[in-house]
């Protein structure tokens, strides 16, 4: 999926230019980092291997700072009620 999006790169840029009024320089990093976003979870994805799940369990890191980690929302809606 993510090499097909690459494929029609320079057509997503022109299509987030005139739908949200941005620079060329702003669009080029928005659609190159939904790709790369994606190209990712394909990634993580094929580390499954057979498995079509993951057990719950300790979040793991999406981003490169420890504030963005899988998990943590579920952690955050899951906390017991005081």
């Amino acid at each position: 999926m993510a090499n097909a999006l690459q494929e029609h790169r320079e057509e997503l840029i022109t299509l987030s230019l005139k739908n949200t009024g941005t620079t060329r320089k702003d669009a080029k990093f928005d659609v190159d980092g939904g790709i790369f976003t994606l190209a990712h979870y394909g990634r993580m994805g094929e580390g499954l291997g057979a498995a079509d799940y993951l057990l719950d369990g300790d979040g793991i890191q999406l981003g490169r700072t420890a504030l963005q980690f899988a998990g943590a929302l579920r952690n955050l809606l899951l906390q017991p009620s005081e």
